[in-house]
Order: C-alpha cells, then structure tokens, then sequence
C-alpha cells in the first residue's frame, strides 16, 4: 500500500508541522518551506487558507486547558487563534488576494452532531466578513480507537509550486 500524503511529508525538511494550538503560515516562494502539516485530529478545529503564493493553518484545541472553571475558555481560545490567522494574512496581504483565497474548516462530529457549533461558527463568521469562500469537512472523533494512516490529518504541499491541500489523504483541491 502506498504511504499517506501525510507519510510522504511530514518528516521533510521544508515540511512544517503544525502542533496543537498552533497557527503556522508559509510563503511558496521561500524554498525552505512548501509544506504544512497536522496530525491526530480527534476533537480539535483544523483551519487552512490558502492562495497560489502562500498558506496558513491553524489547529485549535477546543478548551486549552482542562484546569480553567472558564466555561468560556474554548471560545476565547477559538477567538484568540483566529485573529492570529487574521494577523498573518493582513501582514502577507500581497500574498493573499481575497478574490484567490479559498479555506476549509476542519471540524469535529461526535456521534452524529458537530462537537463544537459555535466554536465553528466563530471560525465561519470571521471568513464571511473577509470574504474568502470556505468548504467545510466534519470527521468522526474516534473514542478508543486508533485511525489508520492518513486520517485525521490535514496537508498542504506545495512541493509542486501550486498548492494541494489534503483532508484525511483525500485532495479536496
């Protein structure tokens, strides 16, 4: 069987993974970086944006940490990584031309309902109001068991100078 996108790149050098909480972006034209990668989604919201010079991922925790009694925390947390999103495409905006940026959201389904509707709905919100089209892609969270190779991963190559985003090893692109 051949490897998963996500096998194929994750341990390049020009590679960069996105940890959890993290949001990374990458311009194509710097030849140390042409790949984004997150791994073991299973509760989490994935964000990408891309355009054909650069790209931006997030991959956000829905509560950052189980000791805050803030019943809010996961929202604000939500909020906090958007704007972070919003803060590099504003500063690579020759990078991203609203009319050539599209997105997906990445989101968590728990038996059969959309784990986090208004943390989604925030993400959903924002990319309205900046105009960028978006596709959404729900997964299953898998409780007690482990996923085979490729899923719950996201993948952004730009190895080949355009831009291939992958959702559980399948391009959506």
């Amino acid at each position: 069987m051949a490897p998963s996108r996500f096998q194929e790149v994750h341990n390049l050098p020009t590679t960069s993974n996105v940890m959890l909480n993290m949001v990374v972006g990458i311009e194509f034209d710097d030849p140390r970086h042409n790949c984004l990668v997150a791994e073991n989604l299973n509760g989490c919201t994935a964000v990408v944006i891309i355009s054909d010079h650069a790209a931006v991922m997030a991959n956000i925790l829905p509560r950052p940490t189980i000791y805050d009694s803030d019943p809010y925390i996961g929202d604000k947390n939500m909020k906090e990584k958007v704007v972070e999103l919003v803060e590099f495409i504003s500063r690579h905006r020759d990078k991203f031309p609203l009319y050539a940026c599209w997105a997906w959201v990445i989101y968590a389904v728990l038996d059969g309902e959309t784990g986090l509707p208004g943390q989604k709905g925030i993400i959903n919100d924002v990319l309205t109001t900046m105009g960028i089209s978006r596709a959404d892609h729900p997964y299953s969270v898998l409780v007690g068991r482990p996923r085979p190779a490729g899923q719950g991963t996201v993948v952004i190559d730009a190895r080949s100078g355009r831009p291939e985003v992958y959702i559980d090893d399948l391009r959506v692109n």
